[in-house]
C-alpha cells in the first residue's frame, strides 16, 4: 500500500430494479438478502506541532543548526498528516466483520507515513451485549534516527507490529444506561537487526464503565494497565543479565476520565456531540540493571497527561465529521534526569478534522 493507494470517492449502493406485478399470479414477497455490506471510506487532516515528540531544546537544535546525522530524517518538526481509510463492513445476523486499510501519510516528513490491516469482528450475544476481536498488522512504522553503538551511526528506528485484542461490553439498568467494558490485548514489535533489542511483546488489560446521566450527558472513567517485556540483547548466546545492551522493559498504568454532551440545537440531520477526557499516564522502566549499565532505563519513571476534546456531527446519508484537539505533555523523571530531559520531555499539540461516508452495497445500510 503506497501513499497513492487512495483519495477515495464516495461509492452510490446498487439499486436493484422492481419488476412489475402482474394480476396473476401474486407475486412473491421479496426476501431480504441474507448478508448486507456496506463500504466505509474516510478521510482526516490532522496538523501535529510535534511529529517526532522531541524536547524543546532538540526543536532549538534543529532550528538553529545545520542538518545532523541524528536529525536527517526531518524536514520540519510539524506537519500536517492526511490519513485515507476504506472498509468493508459485512452483517449476517447478529455477526459483523469488517476489514480496513488505512494509509497516514505525512505532508513533509514522509518517513513518518505508514499503513495499516485491520480485522474486526462483532458478536451481539443477548442484550445490549456485545464481543468483539481485532486483529491490526502495521509493516513499517517510523520513529526517528537513533545511535547504534555496533554500527557507531545513526540507524533508522523503527518497527512491525501485530496486534490482537479481545473485549467485552454489556448494557444495564434501563435502555443498557450503564455500560461496562473489559478488554485484553497482546502485541509483539519487531525492529531492525541491528535494534533486535527493543523487540517485544506484550499485554494489557482494560476496564471502563460509563454512565447516561441524562439522554444528552455521558461521564465515564476507565483503568488500563499495560506491561511490555523486550528482548535485551542482540548477539548469539546472550541473555538479558549477560548483554552489554539496554533493557527497555516497562509497565505502566493508564487512567481516563472522559464524557460527551449531546448539544441542544439541530445541524442539519442532528444535534452535534461535544466529547472530552482527561488522562494520566505513569510508566516505570523494570530493567534489573543498574545504573552504570544501563543509565537511560534504571530507575525511569515517565509522567505523561493528556486532555482532549472534539465535536461530532452526523450530516445524514451516512455522512458524519468530527473535530477534535488533543494536548499531551511528557516528563521524565530519572536518575539520569539532566541527559533524559533534553531528549524525552516533550509538550504536543494536534488538530484535526475527518470525515465518514457509509454507502450500502447489498440490503439494509448498517446496524
Amino acid at each position: 500500500m503506497t501513499k497513492k493507494l487512495m483519495l477515495i470517492a464516495v461509492m452510490v449502493g446498487f439499486v436493484m430494479p422492481a419488476t412489475a406485478a402482474t394480476p396473476k399470479p401474486k407475486p412473491k414477497k421479496k426476501t431480504p438478502p441474507s448478508i448486507q455490506l456496506d463500504l466505509v471510506t474516510g478521510l482526516s487532516f490532522t496538523y501535529d506541532d510535534n511529529v517526532f515528540r522531541y524536547s524543546e531544546d532538540e526543536i532549538d537544535l534543529i532550528k538553529n543548526l545545520p542538518q545532523t546525522d541524528q536529525y536527517s530524517t526531518v524536514e520540519t518538526t510539524d506537519d500536517l498528516i492526511i490519513a485515507q481509510s476504506l472498509g468493508l463492513q459485512a452483517y449476517k445476523g447478529d455477526t459483523r466483520v469488517t476489514l480496513t486499510v488505512k494509509q497516514n501519510s505525512n505532508y513533509r516528513n514522509t518517513m513518518k507515513s505508514f499503513h495499516n490491516y485491520s480485522l474486526d469482528l462483532r458478536r451481539r450475544i443477548g442484550s445490549y451485549f456485545y464481543t468483539y476481536l481485532t486483529y491490526r498488522y502495521t509493516p513499517r512504522y517510523y520513529i526517528r534516527q537513533i545511535y547504534d553503538e555496533d554500527t557507531m551511526d545513526y540507524e533508522e528506528y523503527d518497527y512491525a507490529k501485530h496486534f490482537l485484542s479481545l473485549q467485552a461490553t454489556k448494557g444495564l439498568l434501563k435502555g443498557g444506561r450503564l455500560g461496562l467494558r473489559a478488554r485484553g490485548q497482546y502485541e509483539r514489535e519487531k525492529y531492525p537487526d541491528y535494534f533486535q533489542e527493543y523487540d517485544f511483546h506484550g499485554f494489557a488489560v482494560t476496564a471502563e464503565a460509563k454512565y447516561g446521566v441524562t439522554r444528552r450527558l455521558t461521564l465515564g472513567v476507565s483503568a488500563n494497565y499495560r506491561r511490555v517485556t523486550m528482548k535485551g540483547y542482540d548477539e548469539p548466546g546472550e541473555t538479558k543479565e549477560t548483554s552489554d545492551e539496554t533493557d527497555g522493559s516497562y509497565h505502566e498504568n493508564n487512567y481516563d476520565v472522559f464524557g460527551s454532551y449531546i448539544l441542544p440545537v439541530k445541524v442539519l440531520a442532528s444535534s452535534p456531540s461535544l466529547s472530552f477526557g482527561l488522562s494520566y499516564n505513569l510508566k516505570a522502566c523494570t530493567t534489573k540493571k543498574d545504573f552504570i549499565d544501563d543509565p537511560y532505563h534504571a530507575g525511569r519513571k515517565d509522567n505523561k497527561v493528556a486532555l482532549e476534546t472534539g465535536i461530532g456531527f452526523s450530516l445524514g446519508a451516512g455522512v458524519s465529521a468530527n473535530l477534535n484537539y488533543k494536548w499531551q505533555k511528557r516528563e521524565v523523571d530519572s536518575y539520569a534526569k539532566d541527559d533524559l530531559g533534553e531528549e524525552k520531555d516533550f509538550t504536543a499539540n494536534t488538530i484535526g478534522l475527518s470525515m465518514s461516508v457509509t454507502r450500502g452495497l447489498v440490503g439494509k445500510t448498517g446496524r
